[in-house]
């Protein structure tokens, strides 16, 4: 890792079976040469081995406990905010937050990419990084109709064509800033609500 922390990976983490471990122990050092600092938000159920592999690694790891609503329906905005403040506490003046599995993937086979988009979010406050047609067609049937009517319906809200749904978010440390302060939103909403509110 480097000294002065420019751009910060923060990534949740939730594997309570470890099944990301092997990806991990393979891409993580793509991942560490590629990002000044890297973060990760990982629940109280996430495998100790992945949590002692991040550690050892460098990675600042903040556990927290599985939090829900009363519907039991996962408070991911609370947990995104979360990352984005374990980001800023590194120092960093750019934060990539992208869910492990999706950094990961991208560090196994796209990491020129991955490098390329690390230092063109330094470009503005607040960058949405969607799919292209053949990664989004990549996903089960289930999920790429239901993010393709969220898409659909932040569009006509916003008249952009973006696709929100990929949850991978290049943030300035004032738009991180601002959404740590004024930004509320637990819900899976924030897809939608954090560049709206931008």
């Amino acid at each position: 890792m480097h000294s002065t922390p420019t751009v910060c990976l923060t990534m949740p983490c939730h594997d309570p079976e470890g099944r990301l471990y092997r990806q991990f122990e393979a891409h993580l050092p793509t991942l560490l040469d590629v990002f000044d600092a890297v973060t990760a938000h990982a629940k109280d159920i996430t495998h100790a081995g992945m949590v002692d592999l991040l550690i050892d690694a460098g990675v600042e790891v903040r556990r927290e406990p599985d939090r829900r609503d009363a519907n039991g329906i996962p408070l991911i905005g609370a947990v995104r905010r979360s990352c984005l403040q374990l980001a800023l506490e590194t120092g960093a003046s750019w934060v990539l937050y992208c869910d492990s599995d999706r950094a990961l993937h991208w560090a196994e086979h796209y990491p020129d990419e991955l490098a390329e988009v690390a230092t063109q979010i330094r470009a503005y406050d607040f960058t949405v990084i969607g799919r292209t047609e053949r990664a989004f067609t990549s996903h089960p049937r289930i999920q790429r109709d239901t993010e393709a009517i969220i898409n659909h319906v932040y569009g006509l809200l916003s008249g952009t064509t973006w696709d929100i749904t990929a949850a991978t978010r290049g943030l300035s440390r004032p738009a991180a800033e601002a959404i740590l302060a004024q930004h509320t939103d637990d819900t899976f909403g924030v897809d939608a609500t954090w560049p709206l509110f931008i």
